[in-house]
C-alpha cells in the first residue's frame, strides 16, 4: 500500500495559490483594462486618469481570483457556491401557527 502526502497539489501553481487558471483570469482584466485605457485616450482624458481606470480592472481580476489563505477559495467559487445554493430549492420545517406569541389563531 503507498501513502500520498497530503501536500501533493495535483495543478501546476507559479506562486502557492495562483496557477494558470487565476493567470488566464488576471490576463483577461489586463485586457479590458488596456482596452478602457485606450478607450478613455479617444475621449481625451488626462492620462492619469486613465492609467487609474485601467489599472482597477487587472487588480480586480487579481484579487477575485486569488483564493483565500485559510480556507483555499477564491471570491469567484465563493460566488458560484452562493448562486448554486440560492438556485437550490428550500425546506422551511415549521408548524403553521406553532411557536408564536399569541396562540390563539
Amino acid at each position: 500500500m503507498y501513502t500520498i502526502p497530503k501536500n501533493v497539489r495535483t495543478r501546476y501553481e507559479i506562486f502557492p495559490g495562483f496557477g494558470f487558471r487565476e493567470l488566464l483570469i488576471t490576463a483577461t482584466g489586463s485586457l479590458i483594462g488596456i482596452a478602457v485605457f485606450f478607450l478613455m485616450s479617444l475621449f481625451k482624458l488626462p492620462i492619469p486618469l486613465t492609467i487609474i481606470l485601467s489599472v482597477i480592472f487587472p487588480a480586480a481580476a487579481f484579487l477575485l481570483s486569488m483564493p483565500n489563505p485559510r480556507t483555499n477559495v477564491s471570491l469567484l467559487i465563493m460566488i458560484k457556491h452562493f448562486r448554486t445554493y440560492r438556485a437550490r430549492q428550500n425546506r422551511y420545517f415549521y408548524v403553521f401557527g406553532g411557536g408564536r406569541i399569541n396562540e390563539d389563531y
